[in-house]
């Protein structure tokens, strides 16, 4: 046994349903359909969105009936479900990046947007830090979580062909792009990812989120392109230099897992990562 709760997780909670999405393509065709079926809340957490990218793209952004890039189309929830409100929180970015975001974006997003959209940028970081938590919440009982943003130049097929007339960013190709990210359903798992969102939304200076009391679980729903696991409970571990209240000053959750996990490897180790220093 690897995991050690008290060491490397903040939370452990049973899940429902679980299972990878591998590549943009499917995990962003998957969130517009979710998003769809939201009637409450949608909380996304994240490094870097982008007001223009093409959530479905092809014959079905042209099947879809409605708008297919991401501001337009949250508005358009907003707009037909009154009830609906999204909360929307992104890394305040380093001027280092500058040349790859999106110009203007906070007034793109605080003045073009429905009045229950809510945008804010998270400055609440150490220096030389950000803020890397990439997850969506739908109405407390559907999640998204892992290496993906809502943003240009993630979007790409498994294929990762050199040529791709559909991998478009702002009117122009972009390279092949590789990520995953875990689909995850059940109340529990779904309520530890909110108090985490609703904790940061607070920290970078907005008022309290109340959001509704859980309603009963939605109906499954298949998902396409899904690679399903098996467990049943999951383990939800954070890099945190500021810690939590009541908690460690400094929170390094997936820094122990990683070192108890190659620590007690006996036969293989397998590392995929952007990036190693």
């Amino acid at each position: 046994m690897i995991l050690d709760p008290s060491r490397h997780a903040f939370r452990v909670t049973p899940a429902d349903e679980l299972g990878l999405l591998i590549d943009a393509d499917d995990y962003y065709r998957e969130f517009y359909r979710a998003a769809c079926r939201a009637e409450h809340t949608i909380l996304l957490s994240g490094w870097q969105f982008d007001s223009d990218v093409a959530l479905l793209r092809g014959p079905e952004a042209a099947q879809a009936g409605g708008p297919v890039t991401l501001l337009k189309f949250l508005n358009h929830l907003c707009e037909q479900k009154p009830g609906l409100k999204i909360w929307i929180l992104a890394w305040d970015f380093s001027l280092v990046f500058a040349a790859e975001r999106e110009w203007m974006q906070r007034v793109v997003f605080e003045w073009s947007s429905h009045e229950n959209l809510n945008f804010r940028f998270d400055d609440n970081h150490v220096e030389r830090g950000c803020h890397h938590q990439k997850f969506v919440v739908i109405d407390t009982e559907l999640a998204f979580l892992g290496g993906l943003d809502l943003c240009d130049d993630r979007w790409d097929t498994r294929e990762h062909n050199a040529h791709n007339d559909l991998r478009i960013s702002r009117d122009a190709p972009h390279k092949p792009f590789h990520d995953i990210q875990l689909y995850l359903r059940g109340q529990h798992v779904a309520a530890a990812l909110t108090d985490l969102f609703l904790a940061r939304w607070v920290r970078a200076g907005g008022e309290p989120i109340a959001l509704p009391p859980l309603d009963a679980p939605a109906p499954r729903v298949g998902v396409d392109g899904m690679l399903p696991l098996p467990a049943a409970e999951v383990a939800l571990s954070r890099t945190d230099p500021y810690g939590t209240p009541g908690g460690p000053k400094l929170c390094t959750e997936i820094l122990a897992l990683h070192e108890a996990a190659i620590a007690q490897a006996e036969r293989l180790i397998y590392l995929e990562t952007q990036y190693f220093s």
